[in-house]
C-alpha cells in the first residue's frame, strides 16, 4: 500500500527519525568512552607506585557540537604525558586504547541504530 503525505508531514517524520539516530549515536559514544576508560585503567602497562596515574585515566563524553559527537580519553597527572611519550612508548595506554575502541564504537553504532 502506498500512502501519500504532504511535505510538512514528511519533514516532521524525517526530523523525528534523525533525532532518534543522533540520540543513539550519542549513546554509542558514551558507551564506548566508558568502556575505553575501564580498559585503559585495567591494561595500563606500568607498575603502580601510588595508583594515581591509573586512577586519573578518564574517559569523558564531550557532547554534540554542530553535529560532531566527541569524547576524550586522558591522563590527569602532570606526568601522564611522559608515560605516553617516553621510553619508546613502553608505558603508553591512551592511544592504543583509542585505537582499540574504534571497532567497539562501530559495534555500538550498529547495535543501537540498525
Amino acid at each position: 500500500m502506498i500512502t501519500f503525505i504532504n511535505q510538512a508531514e514528511f519533514q516532521v517524520k524525517l526530523d523525528r527519525e534523525l533525532k532518534g539516530a543522533i540520540d543513539k549515536a550519542e549513546q554509542a559514544m558514551k558507551n564506548t568512552i566508558s568502556e575505553a576508560e575501564q580498559e585503559a585503567k585495567r591494561n595500563a602497562p606500568w607498575t603502580d607506585r601510588t595508583g594515581n596515574a591509573r586512577n586519573s585515566l578518564t574517559g569523558a563524553y564531550l557532547g554534540n557540537q554542530n553535529g560532531v559527537i566527541s569524547a576524550v580519553l586522558y591522563g590527569g597527572m602532570h606526568y601522564s604525558i611522559w608515560l605516553e611519550l617516553c621510553n619508546q612508548g613502553r608505558y603508553r595506554i591512551i592511544w592504543p586504547t583509542i585505537e582499540a575502541s574504534i571497532p567497539r564504537l562501530n559495534y555500538w553504532l550498529k547495535r543501537l541504530i540498525v
